[in-house]
This record gives C-alpha cells, structure tokens and sequence, in this order.
C-alpha cells in the first residue's frame, strides 16, 4: 500500500490467499503474517497509561535467538535459544509464575496439575542410558549458596540397585529408598537390612511419647501383632510377648538366658528340669516357684548369713514355721520340734 506519496509504506509482498509477508518474499504457507529481520517488534500501545501497553519481540545475537514478551511494568517471559545447541531453549519469567495444566491462578513459581489422578504431574529425566546415571532436582536458597538437598533417581551399577535418593551438599547420602526390595538406608547407600541408619560416630533411634502417652516399638508376623516394647503411661517399661512366645538373651555369642513362653527363667540352659540331669548346669527358676540347680562337679549352693548368728534357712509350711538351719555361736543350729546342734 501507498501513502500518496512515492515511498511505500512496507517492504514485503501479500500472496492471493492472504498471507503477508513483511520485510522480505518468503513466507511460510502455514502463517498468515511472516516478519522477516534480526530484530523485530510487535506492540500494541493503548493510551492512557505509561505501563498500559504489551511487547513481543524478537532479537538475534548471532550466537542465540530471544523471544521476549513485555508490558510497561517489565519483562514478563523471554525464551533463549543458543544455536550452537542441537535443542534446548531458556526460559526466564522474572516476577511471574509459570501453569502448566492447571485452570485456577497458580499459587507458586511453579505449578502443575495432571489431566487425571493416576496420571505422571512431572517427569525429570537424564538422557544417559549408562548405569551409575543420577535424574536429580535440586533445592536450595541461593544460586552462591554451597547448602542444598537433590532428590531423585540413581540407575545403580546394575539393574539390581537402582534407587529413589536424597542428596546433601559434596555428594552425602542423606536418604536411599532401593527400588527392587524396598530397603531403606538412612546415612548410607551400602544397605544390609529392611532399615539400615548411619550416622557416623554414634546413631541414635528415639520413640518419643508426649506426657500420658506411649512410645511403642511393635513386630507383627504376616499383619498379626506377636510382641512390643513399650514405655507406658505409668513410665514403666514392658516388654510383651502374646502366647507361645518366649525371650532368648545371647552374650558373648551365647545363648545365655531363656523366659520361656510358660515364664520359667533358665539361666545357662535351656532345659526345663535340670534337676534330673547327669550333665550339664544350670539353674532353673519355674513360674511355680520351684527352684532347680545343677553343677557339674562343684557346689551347688552357697548361702552367707554375716553379721549376727540367727537363721540362714527358714522353713514352712503354709505360711507356719516348722523349723529353720542357722547358726549359734559359730555352730550349725538346726532348730524345729527338736532342736539339734552339732558343735565344732
């Protein structure tokens, strides 16, 4: 088009099906208005205000293409594209957050939404197909800050150990979830159980309870609970066992002291009636007061009354003296109907 003047207006062509090309013939069929420059602009200025008025620009370094989009208060998006890279853009919203899916007002920088509920919100990946690879997001405060947490995928050195991970800074494993069995390492990578913690030095776990309550460490077999340990209500300590199960106390890689489910307490055996035995000690203390003893070639059974002379066996029946072994002036005293002394 003309001015009326000898000069055009534009440079450029318009085809029969109403494509415009601007600063140049070509043209793409599939636009229907072609800018062709290094440096281009469109806007749209709406009087009234000095911010009231929108950008969309496109600058070319040479090195790198930008595609920035600004209104009167500022930059609001610029894509960057380096050219000497095969694929990959920058994207920079300065004072704004980005929606991806999402229908309402985005309350973060970032916010997703997934089209259903069994849908994927996100992907990260590492385009590596080498074991040993990590996909990783990481957080921290400042761009200059050396503190941060990475959380993410490690592939593993085989396809047995790939992993869910929590980073620290210099590469500390804060958390490992192994993906195969499960395992959960706290502290540590190299995992040796269902929950394997390290933190160096000394490790503690703590069960904290507040005021009248209780802390509870619980063992179930196959979803039924078959025992716990417990600080109670009262601050009492307990140890629970349901029926049929017994307690196995090893030191020194021995098998020292049993409770068995009945509530005999066997020390130094596990043989219920070491009473009849030909071989073998131990000491067996039944829930029905019965006491038994066996020692192999020694005493067995040593009893100190210091101080003053008196009883050092009290015997009864029902509740009813019937006598006692004792001592009087440094001889054996056996006291019942009949008294008998056995001097020196």
């Amino acid at each position: 088009g003309y001015n009326g003047a000898s000069s055009a207006v534009f440079s450029g062509s318009v085809t029969s099906t109403g494509n415009v090309s601007v600063g140049g013939s070509a043209y793409t069929t599939s636009a229907d208005l072609n800018l062709l420059g290094d440096g281009l602009a469109i806007k749209n200025d709406k009087a009234g205000s000095s911010n009231n008025w929108s950008l969309i620009q496109n600058t070319d370094t040479g090195s790198a293409s930008n595609l920035s989009f600004t209104t009167g208060l500022g930059v609001a998006l610029t894509l960057n594209h380096n050219k000497s890279a095969s694929f990959g853009a920058n994207v920079n919203i300065p004072n704004g957050s980005l929606m991806v899916g999402a229908t309402t007002a985005p309350s973060y920088r970032l916010d997703t939404e997934s089209a259903s509920g069994t849908d994927t919100v996100a992907s990260f990946r590492n385009p590596s197909t080498s074991w040993g690879e990590y996909a990783l997001a990481r957080f921290q405060t400042d761009a200059k800050d050396t503190r941060f947490v990475e959380l993410g995928y490690y592939r593993g050195t085989s396809e047995s150990n790939r992993a869910f991970i929590i980073n620290g800074q210099s590469s500390n494993r804060l958390l490992t979830i192994d993906e195969s069995s499960g395992n959960v390492g706290i502290g540590t990578s190299s995992i040796d159980g269902t929950l394997h913690l390290d933190s160096g030095t000394s490790t503690d776990i703590i069960i904290e309870k507040d005021n009248a309550g209780y802390g509870t460490l619980r063992f179930h077999n196959d979803g039924s609970q078959v025992s716990y340990i417990q600080l109670d209500t009262s601050e009492d300590m307990v140890h629970f066992g349901a029926s049929g199960v017994g307690y196995q106390f090893w030191a020194g890689g021995n098998r020292r002291v049993d409770i068995t489910s009945g509530g005999d307490l066997l020390v130094g055996t596990t043989d219920t009636n070491v009473f009849n035995n030909s071989s073998g000690s131990g000491i067996d203390l039944r829930a029905s007061g019965e006491v038994q003893s066996a020692v192999d070639s020694d005493d067995c059974l040593y009893l100190n009354r210091m101080g003053t002379d008196g009883r050092i066996i009290n015997l009864r029946k029902s509740g009813a003296f019937v006598g006692s072994i004792g001592v009087a002036n440094g001889d054996l005293n056996i006291n019942g109907d009949t008294g008998i002394r056995f001097q020196d």
